[in-house]
């Protein structure tokens, strides 16, 4: 609304706040404050029983070469499985889930997974997480019945 308020609105007063929040935008701790406002980044769903879900989960490179955003180009939630061996119990999701074993550089030798939405929030983890099924089930919906066509 306010973004719209700025563009629509004309004259002296409408002018001058213009000229304020172009002020704002042109220092770097304005900007960011802006564009995490607009972004919706500071946003979280939901509480669990780890700090990282609920948030948004952050791109980072793959040891396969990729990105964890070029997992979610085909617009199905993502289960990152390295190491923690939970991708056979994903399986009956993968009509609504991309799987992949590829790990994290950044923690290369590290066990973990993260059931993660398609709008890129994080709905599950591990350790400390609450049942993987019971994660895909919520956000995915019912399992897939093994023999029913995908």
């Amino acid at each position: 609304m306010a973004q719209t308020a700025l563009t629509q609105h004309r004259g002296a007063r409408a002018d001058a706040l213009r000229e304020v929040i172009t002020d704002l935008l042109d220092t770097p701790d304005g900007a960011t404050d802006v564009v995490t406002r607009i972004s919706g980044t500071w946003q979280h769903y939901g509480e669990g029983d780890n700090p990282l879900i609920g948030h948004r989960v952050p791109d980072f490179p793959l040891d396969d070469g990729t990105s964890l955003t070029t997992h979610f180009r085909a617009g199905k939630a993502v289960l990152l499985d390295a190491g923690a061996n939970v991708a056979t119990t994903a399986a009956p999701w993968s009509d609504r889930l991309t799987i992949t074993t590829a790990r994290p550089t950044a923690f290369p030798d590290q066990p973990l997974a993260a059931f993660i939405r398609p709008d890129g929030y994080v709905a599950w983890v591990t350790p400390g997480q609450t049942d993987l099924r019971a994660a895909l089930t919520t956000w995915l919906g019912r399992p897939r019945t093994v023999g029913a066509p995908t």
